[in-house]
């Protein structure tokens, strides 16, 4: 009787335990998440997918889609849904920092000493140009001078009170090499006198001063001898006055060389990646054998911009110009013979060899067309042709383009073009850039050497 009662009570506690504990049934849902990228024929991503237009198959039977979201490579929202997909890792909030685009550092190089008045002028309006529309609150901007005109304002600064100062101060210097001056004021250039200097064109430049020093001279109704000696007086006299030309204009050249050099060395302690637009007339990178130095600083100055790391884009000042340009400083005189015609060709060409060794030995080339002819509609009509040349010869030719709109400058028109480089063979190849001007029945070119590694 005792037992039965003692299970009785078990029972009851049974009973009661299962009234208090309801009854639970346990399941188990996954969720499984994945990510798709969706992109077209050209490897660019596809927006404005729906839900609707995505079928999910699992074991081969059709499943629903129970959420559908466009998630942004590297956000937050990323971040986060990995962070779901780990259980053993907990979700934090990362600061998130603003990107920071880097500014640039640009320095304008005007080499006023080897700069007309109209190239001077023409400079000043590019620069103009870059401060209004082109220059970023980031960028650090230098504008410097060969002469050091300038002065203090010589300095890195995105304050456009200080650069528009600077911009005031140049203003054009005079550039006057001074040689042959007897009897007349017949002018020589430099090429003129490194041509008499080496005797490039046979004696025709020289005939053609010797004959102008004579015109001079009084020598109506002189004797044959004294006609003698007054011509070997005036062929010492031109040689002398050749050469004096030319260590003149060194001088000027290798004062400007120092100023760039003395610019790229200050660079060198600019951090990232530095820009230098160097701005001439042009000038001889061959100065003849009494001015080897010269050439010599041209080195020290491309070893500067090497170290310094700045790319060096030089800028034609004169624009669209070729070898029958009338040079308004009137260095070339008349002749009526045509043997200064003949001894002149490959002097532009001569003019440009030292700013076209400077960029192509630090990586820079910038070409601009200044001062384009415009029709009655203010457009320009400029034909381009752009060659790849490898020992004088072609290995790729663009097809030309059409210039027909110069954009809102109307002073300089930047030339740009792609040209696929990956079929050529390593060495070293020229580029030949060749601008026609159909209204002014003009053509002007361009080279710069590069090398393919």
């Amino acid at each position: 009787m005792k037992f039965c009662s003692i299970l009785l009570l078990v029972a009851i506690c049974a009973v009661a335990n299962a009234q208090q504990e309801p009854e639970t049934i346990r399941t188990n849902v996954e969720l499984v998440q994945t990510s798709i990228t969706v992109l077209d024929k050209k490897g660019n991503f596809v927006e404005g997918l729906q839900r609707d237009q995505f079928e999910l198959v699992v074991d081969g039977k059709p499943r629903p889609v129970a959420f559908f979201e466009r998630v942004a490579a590297g956000s937050a929202r990323e971040s986060e849904l990995a962070t779901l997909g780990n259980p053993n890792e907990t979700a934090t909030v990362k600061p998130t920092t603003p990107l920071r685009v880097p500014g640039r550092t640009i320095v304008f190089f005007i080499d006023d000493l080897h700069l007309s008045p109209d190239s001077m002028n023409r400079t000043r309006m590019m620069l103009q140009h870059f401060l209004d529309r082109e220059m970023s609150s980031k960028d650090n901007v230098a504008i410097l001078s060969a002469s050091g005109q300038v002065g203090f304002l010589e300095q890195f600064t995105n304050n456009r009170v200080v650069l528009d100062a600077a911009l005031a101060r140049l203003i054009p210097r005079p550039y006057d090499v001074q040689g042959y001056s007897a009897g007349n004021a017949t002018r020589m250039s430099e090429y003129m006198a490194l041509n008499i200097e080496t005797n490039r064109s046979d004696s025709k430049v020289l005939t053609f001063y010797i004959e102008e020093c004579m015109k001079g001279a009084s020598t109506f109704r002189k004797a044959r001898a004294a006609l003698a000696l007054v011509r070997a007086s005036c062929e010492t006299q031109v040689k002398n006055s050749a050469r004096a030309v030319l260590m003149q204009a060194a001088n000027i050249t290798q004062n400007t060389y120092n100023s760039l050099q003395s610019a790229m060395r200050s660079l060198g302690r600019a951090p990232g990646r530095k820009l230098a637009f160097f701005v001439s007339d042009g000038f001889l990178l061959d100065a003849g054998p009494r001015a080897a130095a010269v050439r010599d600083k041209l080195e020290h100055v491309i070893d500067a911009a090497q170290r310094a790391g700045v790319v060096v884009y030089t800028i034609h000042a004169q624009g669209l110009v070729n070898s029958t340009f009338v040079d308004p400083g009137n260095k070339r005189p008349m002749d009526g013979a045509g043997r200064l015609d003949l001894a002149s060709v490959g002097e532009l060409e001569a003019n440009q060899d030292a700013l076209s060794a400077i960029a192509a030995d630090t990586g820079g080339n910038w070409v601009f067309v200044y001062n384009a002819k415009r029709d009655a509609n203010g457009n320009p009509q400029l034909t381009v042709q752009t060659q790849i040349l490898r020992d004088g010869h072609p290995v790729l030719t663009s097809t030309q383009r059409k210039l027909n709109s110069g954009g809102p400058d109307a002073e300089r028109i930047p030339l740009g073009e792609e040209l696929a480089l990956k079929t050529l063979a390593p060495g070293r190849y020229d580029l030949k850039v060749t601008v026609t001007d159909s209204i002014a029945r003009t053509s002007a070119t361009q080279m710069a050497d590069f090398v393919v590694r």
